[in-house]
C-alpha cells in the first residue's frame, strides 16, 4: 500500500479543517487513521485459507456448509427433479 499521508492530510484539511492542516480536527483524523492502520494491517492482503482446515472441528464444519449449500441447491425445484424424472410412457413394457 503506498504512503500517502500528505494527500491524506490535504484532503481532510479541506473538508473539515477549513484548508488548515494543523487544525485539531485534522490532527485527531488522522492520529486516529493511523493508529486503526498499524493495529489492522497485515502484511499478508488475502485471508489465510489455512483457518479452514487446521483442527478436526474446522475440518467438519468446512465439510458441513459444503453439504448444506450443495444440497439445498439441489432440493426443490432446481436441477434434481429435471433429472429424476421419470415419464411413465417408459415405465410399462408395451412391445
Amino acid at each position: 500500500m503506498k504512503d500517502r499521508r500528505e494527500e491524506a492530510i490535504a484532503i481532510m484539511a479541506k473538508y473539515h479543517g477549513d484548508g488548515n492542516p494543523n487544525d485539531p480536527i485534522v490532527q485527531l483524523q488522522l492520529r486516529e487513521i493511523t493508529e486503526d492502520m498499524s493495529v489492522t494491517r497485515n502484511d499478508n492482503p488475502w485471508w489465510d485459507f489455512r483457518e479452514l482446515g487446521n483442527t478436526a472441528a474446522a475440518r467438519y464444519r468446512l465439510y458441513m456448509v459444503i453439504l448444506m449449500s450443495f444440497f439445498g441447491q439441489w432440493s426443490g425445484n432446481n436441477v434434481s427433479p429435471s433429472f429424476s424424472f421419470t415419464s411413465p410412457d417408459s415405465l410399462t413394457n408395451n412391445s
